[in-house]
Order: structure tokens, then sequence, then C-alpha cells
């Protein structure tokens, strides 16, 4: 294809094909990414409370939060093209149906078991905390992440990114990629300048703190996500290749990936660029199923634990570190313990609390 047929393939309206590997119901692999990613979140945590040096440098934990960002993007994306293409049409209101389904029920069930420990253990968490947690604010708000409602900032920032890109990508492609290119273009350059730029004006101050709660937090690469399935239902066939050594080329990619998160460009843009090699890791590892990268995430105790990574993500936050109950008779900081409880925790949450909400969940899928 020439230039000019890329550039309108890309931006003619309902230039979608659903690519011969995205066809079944239940994208294979991704569950196991997941489990990997829930992996590296829980060591980099467990690293901080213990603060063990080699994992804390590696930072595992904030690569663990930009794959789940990317197979986010990824995956709805690909379900709302899916919809589009077979129905003709997006159904708005059962993707945020689905979405509230999804997301919610364990979300306030956490909140309402913190409130409970915040009362036995005095957190001194304010009612000001829980309503911006209940409301998806955390990314907003400069504190650190290592308290014990302070992982929903990667919630929040998912639940605002999910209020409007869907429409845009939906309604308006054009807009879409317009916007898209704008905010690669200038979100870089805003968190650079909230990192290195403290001027003596409250209001500029303000404005790039309350920018940098969009850029910094995962927006992009969510963003980076979405563009990588919009481009595959848009060039299946220059997509769906297969590669030699592709085991070797999916090492690689995220080896790259994890690298370019830790390199010495400016803060907003190595997360940019690193997010890109997770999404041609995704893509690789959707269409070349013959290598041992695949094999591994598709094996059952992996996927299992892929599964219930939302739920370990909800809770590990009261065991990995900062333990309510550290300096009580109970538990303690015990690693062998608390791990062993927060998976317990969150197979009871999934299998007991989660799945009735995940069949209601299925009422509202359009596509099967």
């Amino acid at each position: 294809m020439s230039l000019e047929s890329y550039k309108k393939a890309l931006f003619q309206k309902d230039n979608y094909q659903i690519p011969f590997y995205l066809k079944e119901k239940h994208i294979p692999c991704l569950d196991g990414l997941r489990a990997l990613a829930i992996i590296f979140v829980i060591l980099s945590h467990i690293a901080f409370n213990f603060s063990n040096k080699f994992f804390l440098k590696l930072e595992l934990g904030s690569f663990g939060v930009n794959i789940f960002f990317v197979i986010s993007g990824f995956l709805i994306t690909s379900l709302l093209l899916k919809e589009q293409v077979t129905k003709g049409s997006v159904s708005f209101r059962s993707f945020y149906i689905r979405r509230a389904l999804r997301i919610l029920p364990v979300a306030y069930l956490f909140i309402f078991v913190l409130i409970i420990l915040n009362y036995l253990y005095k957190l001194n968490l304010s009612s000001i905390d829980f309503l911006r947690t209940a409301f998806f604010c955390e990314n907003f708000v400069g504190h650190p992440k290592f308290v014990p409602n302070g992982h929903f900032w990667s919630l929040s920032t998912e639940e605002q990114f999910y209020l409007l890109f869907p429409i845009f990508l939906v309604k308006d492609s054009n807009f879409f990629f317009k916007l898209s290119f704008l905010l690669f273009l200038f979100a870089p350059l805003i968190i650079y300048s909230y990192y290195h730029i403290n001027t003596n004006f409250y209001l500029i101050n303000y404005i790039l703190f309350f920018l940098d709660g969009i850029f910094a937090n995962g927006m992009l690469t969510i963003l980076i996500g979405c563009i990588s399935a919009v481009l595959f239902f848009r060039f299946p066939n220059q997509l769906n290749r297969k590669f030699n050594n592709a085991g070797l080329l999916q090492f690689l990619l995220l080896v790259i990936a994890w690298c370019a998160s830790h390199c010495i460009l400016p803060i907003g843009l190595h997360l940019t660029i690193s997010s890109f090699f997770i999404a041609a890791f995704v893509i690789s590892l959707i269409t070349n199923k013959n290598t041992v990268w695949y094999k591994i995430l598709n094996y059952k105790p992996v996927k299992y634990i892929g599964i219930l990574s939302y739920s370990l993500y909800i809770w590990q936050q009261i065991f990995t570190f900062n333990q309510p109950w550290a300096s009580s008779s109970m538990p303690g900081t015990s690693i062998a313990l608390n791990t062993s409880l927060l998976i317990i925790v969150a197979m009871l949450s999934y299998h007991g609390y989660e799945k009735q909400f995940l069949k209601l969940k299925s009422r509202f899928t359009r596509v099967k």
C-alpha cells in the first residue's frame, strides 16, 4: 500500500475488519499477560515494604501497571470495534453498564472494608479521602501511592479515560486520531513541565498539577493500547504477519519495553515509548501462537492468576505494605502469611462475590 492508501484507510469512517485472531469470543493469552502484570505489582509493593533495593530499582510495579493499561486499551477498543462491525453500531448504554458491573462492586466492597479497618486500626483516612476514592479522583492528589487507597489512582485514570474516548472513537474517528496526535505531542511537555518547573504563580502550578494528574498517570498508555487495536482493525493483513523466531522477538519487545521505562529520557516520554513496545508485544503474542511466551501465558495456573488479577490488585494494597495490623499480634509483616491471605481474599472475592455481577454483565454483551 502507498502512503496515500494508508492515510485513506486510516481515516475512512467505518473502515474496520475483524482480524482473524480476534474473532474468538475470548482473546487468548491476555489473562496470562495480566498475571505477569499483577505479579510485577505485588513484588514491587512487597519490596517497598521491606526496603529491598534490588526489586525497588527494577520498578516492576510501574511496568506492571503499564501492561495493565495497554491491555485495557487494546481489549476494550477491540470489543467496541467488533460490536461496530457485527452490529453496525455501538450501544454506549451497554458499554457503561458493563464497565460499572466489572469495576464498581469489588471497588466499593474494598472501600467498605477499608472504612472498618480505618476505624479499628486508626489509619487516619478522612471522609474526604474515602469520597475521593469512591468518586475515582485519586489521580488528582499529591500524596504517595503507598497508602491503603492509593492504588485507586490507576482505576481513576481508567474510568476517566473511558468516559469520553470510546465516544470519540466510534462517532468520529478523524477527530479521535487528531486528538490522539495532539496528546502525544503535548502531553510529554506538560509532564516534564510539572516535574521540572516550579513557578511562584499558584494558578500555573495548579494547572500543571491537574494536567499531570491526567497525563502522567496512564491515560497516554491506555490510549496507545487503544490505537494499537484500531490499527489492528484498520490494517489486519499487514499486522497478521508471522515472524521467524517470533518467540525471540517477543522476548526482545518485552525487554526493550522494560528498559525504555527506565531510560534517561524525560518522564512521560520514556513511559510512552515503553508502552508502544508493550503494545507491539501484545500484537505479536496474539498473532504468533507457536511461541514459548504464548504457551507460558496460556498455562492454566498462569491464566487463573490473570483471571484473579483485578481482585488481587484491589486487595493487595492492605497485604503487601503498611499492613493495618502490622503492629498488632496478628499476621504482622510476614510476607508468606500476608501473601497467602491476599490470595485467599482475592479468591473469595472473585468466586463468592464478583462472579454474580459478571453473570449480570454478560446480559449486556452484544458481541458473543
